[in-house]
This record gives C-alpha cells, structure tokens and sequence, in this order.
C-alpha cells in the first residue's frame, strides 16, 4: 500500500479583511482535497500545545514521528545545520542566524534585511567567516535560504544555554544581544564571544560592497546578524524508526530537510524546489510520484503558503493553495493512505505564527467518514471527526491505517 503525507506550512489562518472575512483556505477552490475530505475523517489537530504558537521544527517534528516532549525540547540551531550538511560534532554550539537591517545606533529596523536572497547572503558570509577566533572560540556562519543562515560555535567550555538575539514578533529598541541562561561560566564565556563577534560583524557588513549597492537600489543593507535557537547535536528516539518506516522526505526549505537529517530519512531536493511561490510544484509531485513506487512512506512539503501569510498576502496565499490542489489530482488517486496536514497556523492578518490547531485530513481503505464536504477552518471545526487529536495522534492513524503498529511491542507512553 502506498502512502503519503503532505504538510502545507502555515495553511490554518484567520478571517481575511481582503477575502471578505473568509480564511485562504475557506476561499480558495479546492476541488481535490474537497474530495478527500468526503473520503475520510478531518478535523482541527494541534500541532504540538493547544492555544500556543510553534515554531515550524516544533510544529513539524511531531508529523516526523518524534514525540510531544522532545519536540518541545527541539532546538533550531542543529536542524539548521543538518539542513545544509553542516559538520557539527556533539560539542559544537549550533544556531539559526538572520541577516538583518540595524540603524546607526544598531537598533533593529528589519529582522530579514528586506528578504535578502542567498546568492547575496554567499558573499557576505565568505567576509565574515576571515574574523578570527575569540578567546579559542571559533564562529562559522553559512548560508541557508533567503535571509537565513546557520552559526556554529566551536571550542573549548561553549554552552548552549545562552538567550536569542532575534526579537521575533516583537519590537526591540535597545542592540540585539546574546546574553546567558545561567550562572555558569560557559553560558557566559559562549554570550561574550558572539556579542564580540557580532560587533566584527557590523563593521563588516557596514563597508561590504553588496550593502553599499543594496542602499544605491533603495534596498535594505544587510547590516548585522541576530539569532536564536541556540542548541547541540542529539539523538532523538522516533516512532517512524521504530516501527521500521523509512519516510523519504520531497522539500525545497532548509528547516525541513535538516529534520529530515537529524532523523536519519532520505531526501530529495532540487534547485527549483524552494520555499517561495516560484517553487516548482509540478516537480516535486512528479517526484512524489516516482517515490511512491518504492517508499513505504513519502512525505512532500510545501512552504510557500507561511510565506505569502507573514509577507500579509491573503490573495496570493489563496492562490497558492489553489496551486497546490490542481496539482495533487494527479497524485492523490494513485495512493492508498493520505495526510494532508500542516506544522501551525498562519495569521495573513499579522504576519504571526498563531496558537490556532490546523485543518487536517486522513484518508485510507476502510477509513471511517465525518459529515465533512469540504475542506477549510470551519468545515473541520463544525463537523471533523479528527478534532481534538495533536499531530503526534494523527501519524499514529496513518501508520495504523497502513498496518505497520499491529507488532509494535514497545509501549506508546513515551510518545505522549
């Protein structure tokens, strides 16, 4: 039987003053998933804590098989570096970076630089990585996608415990800062080195040829590196692995296969498959496709829909999704057992990751049937059957519906 699960990031939202109080999803045409959802069960699931925002690897991790507790633990900083074949060893200290806008007075203006694409950030990084180490503590940075990067840590007593210089959602008006989470002197000997870096940064950055053209173009300069995340290399117990289901992973965003990574699953990336709307849906479902052939269990996400929410794009998220569902009619009638899912929800209205659970289907031979016709917010909310369940409880259904948890003798409480 083949079987797949399809994670649409940040697909749950709130009512849209443009779409006339309606969500993306509640307006977009979904004819296919519409289908799906009369074939099976739905419902609003919660990702990983009922009314609280998550992270996408948070709000991912469970639908990868790990459990609620370690999925609450998960740092971001290691996914980020599995994502891009980082070595990292089990002392290094790993974190997600941002490049982002600071003011004269070093007051942050925009955390994502005015979404500055990697084939800058590949320059800028190359002229921060010549800064020497500080006190025997080396600092690498790499690229990942858009804005993003990845910083690692390396040397003698570093400690991850140490706070984000990344505000998020909220608005910071003094420097952005590392400081530690402990008393201990390597949270503080690790913060020091990374504030002194940060410093070394800016100055870099302020000179660098790239920003100076970037301002002649009316753009946002690159100014300076925030982070947050902070965490090591470990080894997660995974309920995919433990039933003896070898997933392989279809993405284009970093975060997505640096889980993929951490878990030991197989990937399948290609240049167009990124995390913007340009991405190349027809590829990865033709991929998806041809993957189903031999995996037991393929998972493909799509990113673009996060993206068109925290940009405050309703219109073009709606159009994503509509993207999205012609494309899985060719898919989706070729496979036995089906998830459409999503890591959180996405206000279009704020540009926030919100507590809201997320709209979800399972489909699969036998599978009972809700009253649900079609699939949105509030088509799940009135009548789902799967209303309730957090995402660990819903790849547990899939993988019973796929009858690979019937010799599973170990026991479920450590999933919990």
């Amino acid at each position: 039987m083949s079987s797949i699960l399809i994670i649409i990031d940040g697909l749950g939202d709130r009512p849209c003053k443009l779409l006339d109080g309606k969500t993306p999803l509640e307006a977009a045409q979904t004819p296919t998933m519409d289908s799906l959802a009369q074939q099976g069960l739905c419902g609003l699931t919660t990702p990983l804590v009922s009314g609280f925002p998550v992270s996408t690897h948070n709000g991912t991790a469970p639908l990868f098989g790990l459990s609620i507790e370690s999925s609450r633990k998960l740092a971001r900083g290691p996914i980020e570096a599995a994502g891009i074949g980082m070595k990292i060893t089990p002392r290094d200290v790993l974190l997600r970076g941002n490049f982002a806008t600071l003011s004269d007075k070093h007051i942050l203006v925009d955390r994502r630089a005015g979404r500055i694409d990697e084939d800058q950030t590949r320059e800028l990084t190359d002229a921060l990585n010549e800064i020497p180490p500080h006190n025997g503590i080396e600092i690498t940075i790499k690229p990942t996608t858009g804005h993003r990067a990845v910083v690692r840590v390396r040397g003698a007593n570093i400690s991850s415990k140490i706070s984000s210089s990344d505000p998020g959602r909220i608005e910071l008006k003094t420097p952005p800062e590392i400081h530690p989470l402990n008393e201990y002197s390597e949270a503080k000997r690790t913060a020091v080195a990374l504030n002194e870096w940060c410093l070394q940064v800016r100055q870099i950055l302020a000179v660098h040829p790239i920003n100076k053209k970037r301002v002649e173009d009316g753009l946002l300069p690159a100014n300076g590196v925030i982070m947050r995340g902070a965490g090591e290399y470990q080894q997660y117990k995974n309920i995919l692995r433990e039933v003896g289901v070898a997933p392989l992973v279809i993405a284009g965003e970093a975060t997505i296969i640096g889980l993929a990574n951490l878990f030991g699953f197989e990937t399948i990336s290609k240049q167009s498959f990124t995390g913007m709307v340009d991405t190349d849906i027809r590829g990865k479902i033709e991929a998806a496709k041809e993957a189903l052939k031999t995996s037991p269990l393929v998972i493909l996400h799509f990113k673009a829909t996060d993206i068109c929410a925290h940009d405050l794009d309703p219109i073009a998220k709606m159009r994503y999704i509509e993207r999205v569902d012609k494309a899985l009619v060719d898919l989706v009638d070729d496979v036995d057992n089906i998830v459409i899912s999503s890591d959180h929800s996405t206000s279009s209205e704020t540009g926030h990751h919100t507590g809201d659970p997320v709209p979800s289907i399972l489909t699969y031979p036998g599978s009972r049937r809700d009253s649900v016709k079609e699939f949105s917010e509030s088509s799940c909310m009135q009548g789902g059957g799967l209303n309730g369940l957090n995402s660990t409880q819903l790849l547990l259904m899939l993988l019973d519906g796929m009858g690979v948890l019937r010799n599973y003798q170990h026991g479920y409480s450590w999933l919990i």
